[in-house]
């Protein structure tokens, strides 16, 4: 991971624009504006409150009440005011980072979302670690980093400018005698020198940081990865007696974990040193430069005070770096994990518009065709060759062949997401429907389940439960509006036949199954299918399996070969 160099601007500019120039600008410029103002209005407080320093202590050393309580009820209004400001200025924050935050999310959820480049990049070789991730945390850290970091920054700068006028014009010439030479606004001259030595031995101590944060995050983010895996799996593990090995497989990534952080509290050790030794310093610095001008009485113990504050001001603004730097490792950290994230969607992107895959639907086409394709495995390993075959409307198609020859595939390939390949598919715009060996089923409720993809609310309860009942699931039919993991708490078996109950409540034009019924016993699959026959009987139906019993609920048979060549014949028609 590179340094705070051109490059790294690059991307974090890549990553502002989008929204700032989304149709959501205005909003944004607006509350950026409002805490842009708020800013302002603190640091003009900052300057009023040093003054009030120099009077009012100047007034305690005059023994001067009346001023004293003058500067007292000043200050009060003074206070109400920056809290009402400082106040709405965190509101507005927050809002702009929600607003930010959400406008994100959306554009990584589509583009990570769109024409599946979740698969795409697994299928292309581009995958990245826990995408998740970086989309609830990376997207979450960003708005709050950058916006927090321009707060920080805006504010060192005005207070910056708005004390070394101060500092400089308190200041009187410094002489160094033996050059017969007086330094003009020696104070400033001090705290600049001071916070410059600060910033560079912070940054040189601290440079490692930005990658060992990276890392962190990557190695937390696998760590949680493999709990999931193991909840996810647990009926398997448990059945394979492999407690122990993954229980070895997660320390081992906690590991790395463990040794990363640790190198983090070794290098925030030596930062934390030097900064907190720095600033108790830079407490007492400013009021050391000012006694000259005290014991010579050409400032009162109210000018040293005001001097004092105006210098660690000064030096507070200079020292944004340094006090920021642990927050800056984190943004540096976060821009590269979201920009490299959006470089492989990217990727995915360009891979498409290569491919010599044309897949066209014709709304007034009822059979699906294809013409000339090739079909081949990231490692150009060929399944299919010159492969010309055409599905007609209400045709049932089982597609068999060995292990390895190509079916699912093929079956990936009609349903217009496999990438690797040539040719042309013609497909019909009518619904389809695809089920594969392990059906999916969203978080949520049963009926949400049955109706997905798409929207429950489009099918009455009377009919869910009758398709239930159909597939032999009438146990569920009172579980309709329950929330569950339903890929858990469902058997393989019955899992597949609630996916058939999808199909018989969508009645979907096409279906397509990849050993869809891999899990049922012949008596089940047997009745599935014979559901399709009786409730379905225009559905277009193709099957990959390997069980002869199929052969009599397709009247067509294609057999792919190793090798890229496939045979079609006539099977046997119950």
């Amino acid at each position: 991971m590179q340094g705070y160099n051109r490059e790294f601007f690059k991307r974090f500019w890549f990553l502002i624009k989008p929204y700032w120039t989304s149709e959501e600008k205005w909003k944004a410029y607006g509350l950026l504006s409002l805490i842009t103002f708020g800013i302002i209005f603190q640091v003009m407080v900052n300057v009023q409150v040093n003054r009030f320093y120099k009077t009012f202590y100047d007034a305690i050393q005059e023994m001067n009440a009346r001023v004293v309580l003058l500067s007292i009820f000043q200050f009060s209004l003074i206070v109400t005011a920056y809290l009402l400001v400082a106040g709405y200025s965190a509101y507005f924050t927050g809002r702009l980072t929600i607003h930010w935050r959400r406008w994100l999310t959306q554009h990584y959820l589509n583009h990570w979302l769109k024409k599946n480049n979740f698969y795409r990049m697994e299928v292309l070789n581009l995958s990245i670690d826990n995408p998740d991730q970086r989309i609830s945390e990376d997207l979450d850290f960003f708005p709050v980093l950058t916006i927090g970091l321009y707060h920080g920054f805006l504010s060192a700068l005005l207070n910056l400018i708005s004390f070394s006028i101060i500092l400089w014009n308190l200041s009187s010439n410094f002489p160094i005698h033996f050059l017969r030479f007086e330094v003009p606004g020696y104070l400033f001259w001090t705290a600049f020198f001071y916070a410059v030595i600060g910033t560079v031995l912070t940054i040189k101590i601290g440079r490692w940081l930005p990658f060992l944060n990276y890392m962190q995050q990557q190695y937390n983010a696998n760590f949680r990865f493999g709990l999931v895996r193991v909840r996810e799996f647990n009926e398997q593990i448990a059945l394979f007696g492999g407690q122990n090995t993954e229980g070895k497989f997660l320390e081992k990534n906690f590991s790395f974990i463990f040794s990363n952080f640790l190198k983090i509290i070794k290098l925030q050790l030596y930062l934390n040193f030097f900064r907190n030794g720095y600033m108790q310093i830079a407490n007492i610095i400013g009021a050391c430069a000012a006694l000259p001008l005290f014991f010579a009485k050409k400032i009162k113990f109210g000018g040293l005070t005001q001097i004092s504050s105006a210098f660690g001001e000064v030096i507070s603004a200079l020292s944004f770096f340094i006090v920021a730097f642990f927050d800056i490792a984190n943004w540096h950290a976060v821009i590269y994990r979201l920009t490299e994230f959006e470089h492989r969607m990217q990727l995915a992107d360009k891979h498409e518009s290569l491919e010599h895959i044309e897949i066209k639907k014709d709304p007034g086409q009822t059979d699906l065709q294809c013409k000339q394709v090739m079909l081949y495995l990231p490692t150009r390993e060929v399944l299919l060759e010159n492969f010309n075959f055409t599905i007609h409307q209400g045709d049932h198609v089982l597609i068999m062949g060995e292990t390895g020859s190509g079916k699912s595939t093929l079956l990936r390939f009609l349903g217009g997401i496999w990438p690797y390949g040539r040719g042309e598919i013609i497909l019909p715009q009518v619904s389809m429907l695809f089920l594969p060996q392990r059906p999916y089923f969203p978080l949520g409720s049963l009926k949400e389940a049955l109706a997905y993809p798409g929207n429950a609310d489009e099918s009455s309860p009377k009919e869910m439960k009758l398709v239930l009942q159909a597939c032999d699931l009438g146990v569920l039919t009172e579980r309709l509006e329950e929330v569950n993991y339903w890929s858990k708490e469902l058997s393989l078996g019955e899992q597949q036949k609630l996916a058939f109950a999808r199909v018989l409540l969508q009645k979907p034009a096409w279906v397509f199954l990849d050993e869809a019924t891999s899990a049922l016993d012949s008596r089940s699959e047997s009745r599935m299918y014979e559901l399709f026959k009786k409730h379905l009987p225009a559905l277009t139906l193709v099957s990959v399996g390997h069980r002869e019993s199929l052969v009599a609920w397709h009247e067509r048979r294609l057999t792919l070969i190793k090798g890229g060549e496939a045979q079609e014949g006539h099977a046997l028609v119950s």
